[in-house]
């Protein structure tokens, strides 16, 4: 749990580093390509994830993981779609480089 909550602060002290907006309907400037995001697309909501699963095996119920799939559905199959079409909207050349070279979710 401590990893997720870790890794997903990490990032995001990336971002707002990079001087990049976190929160959705802010113009993004430029794409952020380094730090965490050199291993993973999204290591915000990675971490998010491994936060959840970790509170499970902390809590050692099984629960957190079944409380996790609608978070994984509603992240995995709206807001990561609609994220990376903005960015590639907004970042063509880049976007599909880093997207090529680099994988959603840290491992593929």
């Amino acid at each position: 749990a401590a990893a997720g909550v870790w890794y997903s602060y990490k990032a995001m002290y990336h971002v707002l580093a990079e001087h990049s907006p976190v929160a959705h309907g802010h113009q993004v400037r430029y794409l952020v390509v380094d730090g965490p995001y050199a291993q993973c697309r999204h290591p915000m909501y990675l971490g998010m994830l491994l936060t959840m699963f970790g509170l499970g095996i902390l809590q050692n119920t099984w629960w957190a993981g079944i409380m996790s799939i609608p978070f994984i559905a509603y992240v995995g199959g709206y807001v990561v779609p609609l994220e990376e079409r903005y960015l590639e909207a907004e970042f063509p050349d880049e976007w599909r480089e880093y997207a090529a070279k680099t994988p959603r979710w840290g491992i593929e």
